[in-house]
């Protein structure tokens, strides 16, 4: 499969858009002040210019100081619980860099408007696109029955010329390093099982721990047995749980990755031009007929891999 837009890389120029709200999806990630994000390229202290063009061109960069504290941290807190840490740190670091505070507040609060700005418009064009293709016209719910009784769909996902190929503001990069290489194996195990490309799988456990942490939250309701969503491919084990006549306990880590692979195996087979980035837009929102940030950004990471660097 090959994406017909060329991804921008990460920390480069980002398309105007931003991730889209979910309509029932594999999980459920409707951040709309995002969650802070202290990982390798990102930082508060963000240079933001709308232009002319629509796009959002930013500069991320971070003082050696706050690379130090954020690392120093890193070394020594649990992953899996570690959003809070790398805020921590990056706050240290942040406080304690010889750039000017207030303007590096402002940025901040810049990127926050820009990105809800774009994710507005993502998702306008979503509800106002048209489509007359049949299985287009289903319901999330009705598509999501449809998967998890085994049924061939047909549906066409379009672009967006919102949806944001960047890895957002808010990005824990080592969160999704973790995990992808903690659950390798099993990945590997169950795509070879049932035909479905391991790294695509992996990129979407990297987005789900990287951009779905909501600081500390996520893991505390995973911890706590409340999440409607449940690591490590967060998953929604109550929507999906019942699959095609086996039942999986998604607070299992592995029956919750041989689940999301069948998903995405499905997920797949129900898209006439199954591209990394319309299936993962899918994952994040069965409803979807237009190409969403997440599935975007699930594009990108496919291209770049970024837990083998």
């Amino acid at each position: 499969m090959h994406q017909s837009i060329s991804p921008q890389p990460y920390g480069g120029t980002m398309t105007p858009a931003s991730q889209s709200v979910s309509d029932n999806g594999v999980n459920e990630n409707n951040n709309t002040f995002g969650s802070s994000s202290f990982g390798t390229g990102s930082s508060f202290g963000m240079d933001n210019n709308l232009t002319s063009d629509g796009y959002n061109h930013m500069n991320f960069t971070m003082t050696p100081e706050m690379i130090a504290q954020r690392d120093s941290m890193l070394q020594n807190m649990p992953h899996g619980s570690g959003s809070w840490g790398v805020l921590k740190a990056g706050l240290e670091g942040f406080i304690e860099s010889p750039i000017d505070t207030e303007n590096k507040v402002e940025n901040l609060w810049q990127q926050m408007d820009i990105y809800n700005e774009f994710k507005n418009k993502e998702k306008e064009y979503e509800k106002n696109y048209k489509t007359v293709n049949e299985d287009n016209l289903l319901s999330a719910n009705d598509r999501i029955k449809a998967m998890k009784n085994g049924e061939m769909l047909n549906i066409n996902i379009a672009d967006n010329p919102y949806a944001q190929y960047d890895m957002p503001w808010y990005t824990i990069e080592n969160e999704g390093k973790y995990y992808v290489n903690k659950y390798g194996d099993i990945i590997e195990k169950y795509a070879q099982k049932y035909n479905v490309d391991a790294d695509l799988v992996k990129s979407i456990m990297y987005n789900e721990a990287a951009t779905g942490h909501k600081i500390i939250f996520n893991w505390l309701g995973d911890v706590a047995h409340v999440s409607d969503s449940q690591m490590p491919m967060n998953i929604q084990g109550e929507t999906w749980g019942d699959f095609q006549g086996e039942y999986y306990d998604t607070w299992d880590a592995e029956q919750n990755i041989e689940l999301a692979v069948r998903v995405i195996k499905q997920i797949t087979d129900s898209l006439d031009d199954p591209t990394y980035d319309k299936i993962g837009t899918l994952w994040n929102s069965t409803g979807n007929n237009t190409i969403n940030s997440v599935g975007a950004r699930i594009n990108t990471i496919y291209e770049q891999k970024p837990w083998e660097k």
